[in-house]
């Protein structure tokens, strides 16, 4: 009898397949080197919150941060419009702008609640309704703290510019005009989520729990405006093609 050599009779194993790994969060790395350690988002109306505070819609932006003690850090900025920074004080301020011509302004800060140097998550939000602290809260870690606020006479809603949206830089001014970038984060941050409609306080604490690879997607239920999970790029998860540019990005693992 021929034998032809394919061992009849005798099972084969299935050939063996990897599956496709899904890409890791990771977090962006800044040394304080200005321009060149900034991620420029290009100017979108769906980076403007116009029109959501008004409505009572409301707005949030989410992230984690693991900054360097001794220095004021300009978190992000979107220039007469809002900006985020942490002082080396160890206080949070959250400002908006409506009607740069006429400098009116909202601004909330915290009571020194922020730790340096660990993993820490920030949520900032404004909602109309919130009129304790001028429509506008700040979250460390789940916990609202937000200290003391202001809003100026007449404001009426965020003002939409042609403005790029800077991440890793930002200002230290309070003001209506609220002026150019002149602060850096010196640290990492990861896990950036612009959302349309603010959080329940249940969501907030999910987000939160769920640490800085927690997918914000799988604890909300709001439309995303842009989110940034920097899994070695600077592409926008939300669909809206909000991509980021940086002339010296350096993408670091969650430890």
């Amino acid at each position: 009898m021929l034998s032809l050599g394919l061992g009849l009779g005798i099972p084969k194993s299935p050939p063996s397949f990897t599956p496709f790994a899904t890409p890791s969060f990771k977090a962006v790395a800044n040394d304080g080197g200005g321009a060149n350690d900034t991620i420029v988002v290009a100017d979108s109306d769906t980076i403007s919150f116009d029109g959501l505070y008004s409505s009572n819609s409301g707005y949030g932006i989410s992230m984690w941060v693991k900054l360097k003690s001794g220095q004021d850090h300009g978190l992000l900025m979107k220039q007469e419009e809002y900006a985020c920074r942490i002082a080396s004080n160890t206080k949070i301020y959250f400002t908006m702008v409506d009607d740069s011509a006429n400098a009116r302004r909202r601004s909330i800060e915290s009571a020194g609640s922020f730790t340096f140097d660990q993993w820490t998550h920030l949520y900032f939000q404004s909602v109309k309704t919130l009129a304790a602290q001028p429509g506008a809260e700040i979250f460390v870690n789940g916990v609202d703290v937000v200290a003391s606020g202001l809003i100026d006479a007449g404001f009426v809603d965020l003002e939409n510019t042609n403005n790029d949206l800077l991440i890793g830089r930002g200002t230290n001014s309070v003001s209506g005009n609220m002026g150019g970038p002149n602060l850096d984060v010196k640290g990492n941050m990861a896990n950036i989520a612009f959302v349309e409609g603010g959080l329940t306080p249940n969501e907030i604490a999910n987000v939160y729990a769920a640490g800085r690879t927690g997918d914000i997607t799988n604890h909300i239920d709001n439309t995303l405006r842009a989110y940034f999970k920097f899994q070695d790029n600077l592409l926008d998860s939300s669909g809206n093609g909000n991509n980021g540019t940086d002339a010296d990005v350096a993408f670091v693992p969650l430890s």
